[in-house]
Protein backbone atom coordinates (compact mmCIF):
# COMPACT_ATOMS: atom_id res chain seq x y z
CA UNK A 1 0.00 0.00 0.00
CA UNK A 2 1.63 3.32 -0.85
CA UNK A 3 1.86 6.40 1.77
CA UNK A 4 -1.04 8.01 0.28
CA UNK A 5 -3.24 4.88 0.43
CA UNK A 6 -2.35 4.42 3.94
CA UNK A 7 -2.94 8.28 5.11
CA UNK A 8 -6.46 8.16 3.46
CA UNK A 9 -6.86 4.56 5.10
CA UNK A 10 -5.65 6.48 8.79
CA UNK A 11 -7.89 8.96 7.89
CA UNK A 12 -11.12 6.85 7.48
CA UNK A 13 -10.15 5.00 10.35
CA UNK A 14 -9.71 8.30 12.89
CA UNK A 15 -12.66 9.23 11.31
CA UNK A 16 -14.81 6.35 11.77
CA UNK A 17 -13.42 6.38 15.34
CA UNK A 18 -14.63 10.27 16.15
CA UNK A 19 -17.87 9.37 14.60
CA UNK A 20 -18.05 6.06 17.30
CA UNK A 21 -16.74 8.13 20.34
CA UNK A 22 -19.39 10.27 19.55
CA UNK A 23 -21.85 7.70 19.30
CA UNK A 24 -20.99 5.87 22.47
CA UNK A 25 -21.59 8.83 24.53
CA UNK A 26 -22.80 7.98 28.16
CA UNK A 27 -26.57 6.31 28.15
CA UNK A 28 -29.48 8.25 29.35
CA UNK A 29 -29.76 7.80 32.87
CA UNK A 30 -33.00 6.14 32.41
CA UNK A 31 -30.95 3.49 31.20
CA UNK A 32 -29.61 2.69 34.49
CA UNK A 33 -33.02 3.48 36.57
CA UNK A 34 -33.59 1.13 39.11
CA UNK A 35 -37.00 0.26 37.53
CA UNK A 36 -38.86 -3.39 37.17
CA UNK A 37 -39.67 -1.86 33.63
CA UNK A 38 -35.45 -1.43 32.52
CA UNK A 39 -34.90 -4.67 33.89
CA UNK A 40 -38.03 -6.57 31.44
CA UNK A 41 -36.93 -4.79 28.14
CA UNK A 42 -33.35 -5.23 28.94
CA UNK A 43 -34.71 -8.77 29.23
CA UNK A 44 -37.44 -8.78 26.45
CA UNK A 45 -34.49 -7.28 24.29
CA UNK A 46 -31.56 -10.08 24.16
CA UNK A 47 -31.11 -13.36 23.78
CA UNK A 48 -29.19 -14.13 26.73
CA UNK A 49 -28.63 -12.69 30.39
CA UNK A 50 -25.97 -14.28 32.23
CA UNK A 51 -24.54 -13.64 35.59
CA UNK A 52 -20.45 -14.62 35.46
CA UNK A 53 -17.21 -14.84 37.03
CA UNK A 54 -13.72 -13.30 35.14
CA UNK A 55 -11.17 -16.36 34.71
CA UNK A 56 -8.87 -14.71 32.57
CA UNK A 57 -8.00 -11.24 30.86
CA UNK A 58 -5.61 -11.23 28.11
CA UNK A 59 -4.41 -8.52 25.24
CA UNK A 60 -5.67 -9.15 21.69
CA UNK A 61 -4.83 -7.27 18.28
CA UNK A 62 -6.72 -7.92 15.31
CA UNK A 63 -6.20 -5.62 11.49
CA UNK A 64 -8.28 -3.22 9.95
CA UNK A 65 -7.39 -1.80 6.81
CA UNK A 66 -3.60 -2.93 7.73
CA UNK A 67 -4.22 -1.22 10.83
CA UNK A 68 -3.22 -2.81 13.64
CA UNK A 69 -6.13 -2.37 16.81
CA UNK A 70 -5.70 -3.34 20.40
CA UNK A 71 -8.59 -4.68 22.47
CA UNK A 72 -8.97 -7.14 24.99
CA UNK A 73 -10.56 -10.83 25.27
CA UNK A 74 -12.53 -11.71 28.09
CA UNK A 75 -12.99 -15.42 29.29
CA UNK A 76 -16.02 -16.02 31.83
CA UNK A 77 -17.62 -18.88 33.73
CA UNK A 78 -21.15 -18.80 33.53
CA UNK A 79 -22.66 -19.02 36.67
CA UNK A 80 -26.02 -18.51 36.42
CA UNK A 81 -28.45 -18.29 33.50
CA UNK A 82 -31.56 -15.99 33.24
CA UNK A 83 -32.28 -16.37 29.72
CA UNK A 84 -30.49 -18.50 27.06
CA UNK A 85 -28.60 -21.63 26.19
CA UNK A 86 -25.72 -21.37 28.14
CA UNK A 87 -25.44 -23.49 31.17
CA UNK A 88 -24.08 -22.76 34.44
CA UNK A 89 -20.32 -24.04 34.21
CA UNK A 90 -19.92 -23.27 30.65
CA UNK A 91 -17.34 -20.76 29.55
CA UNK A 92 -17.80 -17.21 27.74
CA UNK A 93 -15.43 -15.84 25.58
CA UNK A 94 -16.26 -11.96 24.64
CA UNK A 95 -13.60 -9.54 22.93
CA UNK A 96 -13.56 -5.78 23.03
CA UNK A 97 -12.11 -3.40 20.57
CA UNK A 98 -14.87 -0.85 20.82
CA UNK A 99 -14.97 2.56 22.84
CA UNK A 100 -18.91 1.41 23.50
CA UNK A 101 -18.05 -1.51 25.30
CA UNK A 102 -16.96 -2.40 28.44
CA UNK A 103 -13.37 -3.56 29.37
CA UNK A 104 -12.90 -5.35 32.40
CA UNK A 105 -9.39 -4.49 33.17
CA UNK A 106 -7.31 -1.49 33.42
CA UNK A 107 -3.94 -1.90 31.67
CA UNK A 108 -0.27 -0.81 31.96
CA UNK A 109 1.32 -2.20 28.69
CA UNK A 110 0.56 -5.89 27.91
CA UNK A 111 -0.32 -6.82 31.51
CA UNK A 112 -3.45 -5.96 33.40
CA UNK A 113 -3.24 -3.11 36.08
CA UNK A 114 -6.55 -3.53 37.78
CA UNK A 115 -9.63 -5.71 37.38
CA UNK A 116 -12.21 -3.58 37.48
CA UNK A 117 -14.60 -6.39 38.93
CA UNK A 118 -14.73 -10.08 38.65
CA UNK A 119 -18.47 -10.73 38.92
CA UNK A 120 -20.67 -9.13 35.74
CA UNK A 121 -24.15 -9.32 34.40
CA UNK A 122 -24.20 -9.54 31.21
CA UNK A 123 -26.99 -8.82 28.62
CA UNK A 124 -26.39 -10.07 24.80
CA UNK A 125 -27.83 -11.62 21.82
CA UNK A 126 -25.82 -15.14 21.86
CA UNK A 127 -24.47 -14.67 18.22
CA UNK A 128 -22.51 -11.45 19.69
CA UNK A 129 -18.92 -12.07 20.74
CA UNK A 130 -18.32 -8.21 21.57
CA UNK A 131 -18.34 -7.50 25.03
CA UNK A 132 -22.16 -5.47 25.08
CA UNK A 133 -22.23 -1.71 26.03
CA UNK A 134 -21.78 -0.48 28.84
CA UNK A 135 -25.55 -0.76 29.83
CA UNK A 136 -25.95 -3.83 29.06
CA UNK A 137 -22.89 -5.12 31.04
CA UNK A 138 -22.95 -4.62 34.42
CA UNK A 139 -19.87 -4.58 36.49
CA UNK A 140 -21.16 -6.07 40.68
CA UNK A 141 -21.23 -2.86 41.67
CA UNK A 142 -24.03 -2.16 39.59
CA UNK A 143 -26.22 -5.14 39.42
CA UNK A 144 -27.73 -6.38 41.94
CA UNK A 145 -30.82 -4.67 41.48
CA UNK A 146 -30.86 -6.60 38.32
CA UNK A 147 -30.63 -9.62 39.58
CA UNK A 148 -33.13 -9.05 42.28
CA UNK A 149 -35.64 -8.21 39.36
CA UNK A 150 -34.68 -11.09 37.46
CA UNK A 151 -34.52 -13.98 39.81
CA UNK A 152 -38.01 -12.45 40.33
CA UNK A 153 -38.89 -12.15 36.54
CA UNK A 154 -37.93 -15.60 36.08
CA UNK A 155 -39.37 -17.39 38.87
CA UNK A 156 -42.84 -15.75 37.27
CA UNK A 157 -42.70 -16.42 34.37
CA UNK A 158 -41.09 -20.08 34.08
CA UNK A 159 -41.91 -20.74 30.28
CA UNK A 160 -39.22 -18.59 29.21
CA UNK A 161 -36.46 -19.81 26.93
CA UNK A 162 -33.22 -20.53 28.86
Amino acid sequence: MNRISRLIAVAILMAGNTASVFACLPAPLHHYAKTETRVRERFDSVDSVVLVTLLNVEKIKKKEMEIEIEGERATFRIDRVFKGHARAGDKLILNTFSTCANYVAEWNGRKPLRILSRQWLIYRDQSDMQMPPHDLAQPSDFFAYDVKVLSDLVRVRPNLPR
